[in-house]
């Protein structure tokens, strides 16, 4: 579930990353009509990112909220029963990928 969303995010997190370096370079050679399209390539991937972590977010609430009703995609096998995720960690994906929000979006907030 969301993996290409995650890999999405990743993809615009390392993007940014190369911009914000490209723009120091740019603001130390002092060359103006680089350092200016870079600002606007940084607040258009920044934006893409805030869509795209509002989405997983939604996401991951709606995934939740069913689990929560009980809804049979989501709901706990009983004991006996096995599943092809039986042989993977006892953590639910769920809290794993709540987890790895969590720390994205903390460390999005801490960088900026």
């Amino acid at each position: 579930m969301l993996s290409h969303e995650w890999r999405e995010l990743e993809v615009l997190c390392d993007r940014l990353s190369t911009l914000r370096l490209r723009f120091v370079a740019a603001q130390r050679t002092k060359n103006v009509g680089v350092i200016e399209g870079l600002k606007d390539d940084i607040v258009r991937i920044r934006r893409q990112r805030e869509r795209l972590v509002q989405h997983i977010s939604a996401r991951l609430g709606s995934v939740a909220a069913d689990h929560d009703r009980g809804h049979p995609a989501t709901a706990p096998r009983q004991p006996g029963q096995h599943g092809p995720e039986s042989a993977r960690s006892a953590e639910p994906i769920d809290s794993v990928e709540n987890k790895l929000l969590a720390s994205v979006i903390h460390g999005f907030h801490d960088k900026q």
